[in-house]
């Protein structure tokens, strides 16, 4: 009997922080060792992740860099317009199967620690909105879709080279959008090895290349510029396609390329 007090009584001291919550807050001036509510945000978006229940969001409520992260769960982190990461955004196998949410972030790659800013393994759906990504010397990938649904809306993505090899938005299966996006000054601003890449209304400029499709994949393009780029569209393979809509603008590259497919506006 003596014994099984002396459980109860132990496990009645457990830190309540150990619980999660189905919305937690960062603050630059937060605490890693409070619960991440409101009145006691966690400082960084790491901890916060396993203070958060699955489908669950994280806020920032101030003007901070939080640091690379680690997502295991499917989550939404909405910067607020104001939160910076340092580093990488990494999608690990407990969040397998689910959704994962990035909105109004700024992340600042740094190669040294991940040649991959953000990809979405193991998730079923990886959406970012409102998200600037800067790339540094060497870095490999900003953004990599394989064998999932992503969308991109209202993504900027910036300076992702890596001696000629690096790529700002990588399709290799399934699915990805981009709808009013900017890809600026990468090696290579797209580029799909499988699956169906779909471009609206966004601007791809002074990249070493604008649009690459290799076979078997197929890109379509809408309402979307493509100028100031070296190479503006490449084929690679009897089965790759570029398709584009009478409303897209591919002009002043030093070699514009050619769709395999000019069609009206669908």
């Amino acid at each position: 009997m003596k014994s099984t007090r002396l459980t109860l009584l132990l496990l009645l001291a457990l830190p309540l922080c150990s619980a999660t919550l189905p919305r937690t807050f960062v603050s630059a001036s937060g605490d890693d060792g409070a619960d991440c509510s409101r009145d006691h945000p966690c400082q960084t978006f790491n901890i916060a992740v396993g203070k958060t229940t699955a489908g669950g969001e994280i806020d920032a409520i101030d003007r901070g860099d939080y640091g690379s992260v680690s997502i295991d769960r499917g989550i939404t982190i909405d910067g607020g317009g104001f939160a910076t990461i340092t580093g990488y955004i990494q999608i690990l196998g407990g969040a397998s199967g689910s959704t994962v949410i990035l909105r109004n972030l700024s992340l600042n790659t740094v190669n040294s620690i991940s040649t991959v800013a953000i990809h979405n393994f193991p998730v079923d759906i990886l959406r970012l909105e409102h998200v600037v990504i800067t790339g540094s010397a060497g870095a490999q990938v900003g953004i990599l879709c394989a064998g999932a649904t992503c969308s991109l809306n209202d993504v900027r993505i910036s300076n992702i080279r890596s001696g000629g090899g690096g790529v700002a938005v990588q399709l290799a299966g399934g699915k990805l959008s981009l709808n009013n996006c900017n890809l600026a000054n990468n090696d290579t601003a797209i580029s799909a090895t499988a699956g169906v890449l779909e471009v609206d209304s966004s601007m791809i400029q002074s990249n070493t290349v604008g649009v690459s499709s290799a076979s078997p994949a197929t890109i379509r393009l809408s309402n979307t510029t493509v100028t100031g780029n070296t190479t503006g569209l490449t084929l690679s393979g009897s089965g790759a396609a570029i398709i584009s809509y009478s409303n897209n603008r591919i002009f002043g590259n030093t070699t514009n390329g050619n769709p395999t497919l000019l069609t009206t506006q669908k």
